[in-house]
């Protein structure tokens, strides 16, 4: 429409109420075309449901007249004309996105008395879901009550005289919300993309975010060698952490396997890197014949899987009603062989000490951290995910390799004088304790395992980054005795190579401490004492080969120390960084062990 004047034109986009809403300015068209804009993504979002969680409340409303003041207070005098009531807070919003075409889901705790009733009827009565309000029992329902007056005379000058509120002064307690949350986060459903072969959800990024960093790190520690490039092995990194990222979420059998020989076949050709070295070809022969048996037994416990169930989906295998049989047990037994073998624990272990050896350590650095990563998502997966019910099977099986991890892998390193072959009886050591927390199949439990898994991969890193720094092109298998007087030659290194053989003690303040603290801890809670011993007595063994390290560097003295190249370049840079991150989370450890218990939770929750 256009005016008299002819300058302006005049539209109707809707009506509210009773009222005609007009856009007489050719400048305000903009939000006719929000107002569509909006409404288009309103009427395609139809029947959608939406999550509503908060606090609900009984909006009363008492309206009158207040045309007179009592004779005997200056009070005013209501004469009540109507009373309403309604849904507040949360249940306002669950009613608005109703009145959308949308399908709120709304979750909210209210109490058991007659207020509580009549909010859950008003809700049913606009045709609101009510299946997710919890009523609790002895609790007062939040009521606010509004006292609005106005004049005979002027009926639309309304004024609210009085708010009237009655709510519980007592906060919901922990034990009273965690059922309201678990219930909210088994209804947030994951994202299936490639038709459920890969699922997003809170679990697999975070874990996916920790693999890059780790794999961040390990590059920038490796940057000296020269070699490097001219073997394309950060190439082949990059094909590992991809294989990593699949294990994070993959949600199919086929991509499990895909992931996982991904990630395999890239460490295969990160060991035999070294083209040079003797030992380096030795090593790859022996892990890639090790390594293939380990892929064929998982391949066929996932074979036997698949025969059972008829399916390779994860989230059909876990609503399978044929997990309790022995072909399971079978499958089971030969899925968790796979898996103890890419951890490096016993007993197929025999590949980790040769293969921390024999490869450049660039390679070492790498098979020492990140692909735990993707082997603690593989085992999370398919145990804690679609094998759950069988969880008292599987458990024993964990729990038995990672105990002998800790007994053996302790006992040999005290037996090493070369540097990275006892870093790598070390490491089984400490996978044994991180499958031991895993084995105890429980938030607590699960997320210790995830906690000692981060803390230790910190560790490995700054230890391995540290010897890069004191080796050479022709010098990388640093021995016990070339580490006599460290502390006069790289007093720097030495320095922060002590806060990482501390750290791997557990000595506090370090992260280490942290990390066999709260295993420890679980084990003892959930009753299993005696283990909690056996990993304290494997503790206190473990301090001996880890501070002879401290001893020769700091008190034995040496005419021929390591040459001091007094460069300051990134890998060093790295290591120092990661060094002061052992005492840093040590000092305030709480954000990360936080961290990974909402991780977990969420995790076991959803699936």
């Amino acid at each position: 429409m256009t005016d008299g004047g002819g300058e302006k034109e005049t539209e109707i986009i809707g009506l509210h109420g009773s009222e005609v809403i007009l856009i007489t300015d050719t400048e305000e068209y903009d939000l006719i075309d929000n107002y569509k804009k909006i409404r288009d993504c309103v009427d395609s979002s139809v029947n959608t449901s939406v999550i509503v969680v908060g606090d609900v409340m009984l909006d009363r409303y008492i309206y009158g007249y207040a045309n007179n003041l009592n004779t005997t207070a200056p009070v005013p005098v209501l004469k009540e004309t109507d009373r309403k009531s309604g849904a507040g807070a949360a249940a306002h919003v669950a009613r608005s996105l109703h009145d959308l075409g949308l399908k709120p889901k709304l979750f909210a705790a209210i109490g058991d008395d007659s207020n509580g009733v009549e909010l859950e009827q008003s809700l049913e009565t606009l045709g609101i879901d009510t299946s997710n309000l919890t009523m609790i029992e002895g609790r007062k329902t939040t009521v606010k009550t509004r006292i609005i007056g106005s004049r005979e005379s002027l009926v639309h000058n309304k004024q609210m005289l009085l708010r009237l509120d009655g709510e519980d002064s007592e906060p919901l307690h922990d034990e009273l919300q965690k059922p309201i949350l678990e219930s909210v986060l088994k209804e947030i459903p994951n994202s299936n993309i490639f038709n459920g072969h890969y699922v997003i959800d809170s679990f697999g990024t975070n874990l996916k975010i920790i693999a890059l960093i780790a794999s961040i790190l390990v590059h920038l520690a490796s940057l000296k060698s020269k070699n490097n490039i001219k073997n394309e092995i950060f190439l082949i990194q990059l094909f590992a952490t991809l294989g990593v990222l699949i294990l994070c979420s993959a949600h199919n059998l086929l991509t499990v396997y895909l992931g996982l020989e991904t990630l395999t076949l890239s460490m295969y050709g990160m060991v035999a890197s070294n083209r040079n070295s003797i030992e380096a070809t030795e090593s790859a022969m022996k892990f890639f014949i090790l390594g293939a048996i380990a892929s064929a037994i998982f391949l066929y416990g996932l074979s036997i899987v698949y025969g059972v169930t008829g399916t390779l989906s994860l989230e059909l295998i876990k609503e399978s009603n044929l997990l309790d049989g022995l072909e399971m047990r079978i499958a089971v037994a030969f899925i968790a062989c796979g898996i103890i073998f890419k951890f490096g624990a016993f007993p197929f272990h025999s590949w980790v000490p040769d293969s921390y050896q024999g490869s450049n350590t660039t390679a070492a650095i790498y098979i020492s951290s990140v692909p735990k990563i993707g082997a603690f998502a593989l085992i999370s997966r398919l145990f804690l995910d679609s094998l759950n019910v069988m969880s008292e099977f599987w458990s024993i099986l964990i729990l038995s390799a990672g105990l002998l991890s800790i007994i053996i892998g302790n006992l040999i390193a005290l037996m090493q004088i070369n540097l990275r072959r006892m870093l790598a009886y070390s490491a089984i050591g400490h996978i044994g304790f991180v499958l031991l927390s895993f084995s105890i199949v429980n938030d607590g439990g699960i997320s210790a395992s995830m906690t000692y898994l981060l803390m230790y991969i910190l560790m490995t890193i700054s230890a391995f980054a540290l010897i890069e720094s004191i080796s050479s092109e022709d010098h990388q298998h640093i021995e016990l005795g070339d580490l006599k007087g460290l502390s006069n030659s790289h007093p720097l290194i030495a320095f922060m190579l002590l806060f990482c053989m501390f750290s791997m003690v557990g000595i506090p303040p370090f992260i280490g401490f942290y990390a066999k603290w709260i295993v420890l801890s679980e084990l003892v809670n959930n009753g299993m004492l005696w283990f909690a011993l056996v990993g304290i007595i494997m503790s206190v063994i473990a301090a001996y080969y880890y501070l002879r390290v401290v001893w020769f560097m700091y008190f034995e003295k040496t005419d021929q120390p390591i040459e001091n190249k007094g460069i300051i370049n990134t890998h060093s840079i790295t290591s120092i960084f990661v060094s002061v991150m052992l005492l840093l989370i040590g000092l305030y450890p709480n954000p990360l062990i936080d961290y990974t218990r909402i991780i977990i939770s969420s995790f076991l929750l959803i699936d």
